[in-house]
């Protein structure tokens, strides 16, 4: 339906909020974070980056919502790794490129093939079609 791709997130009194340079993943190791628990699939890609670059992430705070996160990113000196449409909706959150890029990830919908489909769930198909196209602006 969608690619999401996640990005590092800082407040705008963070020293990287004006960064134009992508950090490389040395420097993001050396960023403190308040990152999702390991409940969530977010988490599970953060890990996964950070286990493929062979760097350990200094991990302040673990929380379990994502406007907790907005929150202390906003007023502090904490960064965080987001989806890009998160991000975007919070004027006052700024991303900082990394290089190699965090992963993008892509939602589907799984349908058995030749299936009934009653009105319901095609209204629902045709619902997500569209929230899917909107989110990609």
């Amino acid at each position: 339906m969608f690619r999401e791709t996640l990005s590092l997130v800082v407040g705008g009194g963070h020293a990287r909020a004006k960064r134009r340079k992508p950090l490389s993943a040395q420097d993001f190791a050396n960023e403190r974070l308040v990152l999702l628990n390991k409940a969530f699939a977010t988490r599970r890609y953060i890990d996964e980056y950070c286990s493929r670059n062979q760097i350990r992430p200094q991990v302040a705070i673990e929380v379990s919502s994502i406007s907790a996160i907005v929150e202390i990113v906003r007023r502090g000196q904490l960064a965080t790794v987001l989806p890009d449409g998160v991000a975007r909706e919070h004027t006052e959150l700024h991303p900082v490129l990394l290089d190699p890029p965090l992963p993008a990830r892509t939602a589907v919908l799984l349908q058995r093939k030749d299936a009934y489909r009653t009105a319901a769930s095609k209204a629902f198909v045709q619902v997500l079609k569209e929230l899917a196209e909107n989110f990609q602006r």
